[in-house]
């Protein structure tokens, strides 16, 4: 009696479930279906302001560049925050972390999909539109001086400052499972925990000015 007692409380499931009922299941469902239809139809309001003309000067600001065979490769990135690559084979120095002005070219077949997916669009004259460097890729090159292994500056500053990493560097990442490293960067994460703070910060401001004002207000906020 004693044992099947026992077992009978071993057997005993504890986790709790997240929804119970149907209806609750429904509510999730639609909730979700709502979120994702709004952001699709955002993305699409977005699309047809971007088509809006076939061939436009638009400024854009240079994510990535680098060689291949005969041609430049460009990871370009609208004002708006839409991504693309393209190529040119004019021979320009590195334009990465400068902001340009460019000639876009949109093809007849250019869908929404591949607006979604970030696929290849033709740029013609490309030209400065600033000759400073964006901050974040100044601080890039200060990295990439400190390390002798240009890879491994790369990747700080991949983790640091969320900047692109070269091909080669990302198929290793890939190959050791640390790819991840990459994405999720410090950069990231700091701006996330910068919002939390400020938002708590306005939060227990008033109750540290009433109850605990012998009390150190960041140390208090970062616990």
């Amino acid at each position: 009696m004693i044992l099947k007692k026992r077992e009978s409380q071993s057997s005993i499931n504890l986790s709790l479930p997240l929804l119970e009922e149907r209806r609750e299941y429904v509510i999730f469902f639609l909730i979700v279906i709502t979120i994702f239809s709004i952001s699709i139809f955002q993305y699409y309001l977005e699309y047809r302001d971007f088509i809006k003309y076939p061939i436009d000067t638009k400024r854009l600001f240079v994510e990535q560049q680098y060689h291949k065979k005969d041609y430049e490769v460009l990871r370009l990135t609208t004002l708006q925050g839409f991504s693309f690559y393209s190529t040119t084979r004019t021979k320009i120095k590195n334009l990465s972390g400068y902001y340009i002005d460019a000639t876009i070219i949109l093809r007849d077949d250019f869908s929404f999909w591949k607006y979604l997916a970030s696929d290849y669009i033709i740029i013609g004259q490309v030209a400065y539109h600033s000759f400073e460097k964006d901050k974040r890729y100044k601080l890039k090159d200060k990295i990439l001086e400190l390390h002798k292994n240009k890879e491994i500056g790369e990747l700080f500053s991949a983790i640091f400052l969320a900047t692109p990493i070269d091909k080669n560097l990302r198929i290793k990442l890939s190959n050791l499972g640390i790819n991840h490293l990459a994405v999720l960067s410090g950069f990231h994460v700091s701006f996330v925990v910068a919002i939390i703070t400020f938002i708590s910060y306005l939060i227990y401001y008033k109750i540290h000015q009433i109850f605990f004002p012998y009390r150190n207000i960041w140390r208090d906020i970062m616990m």
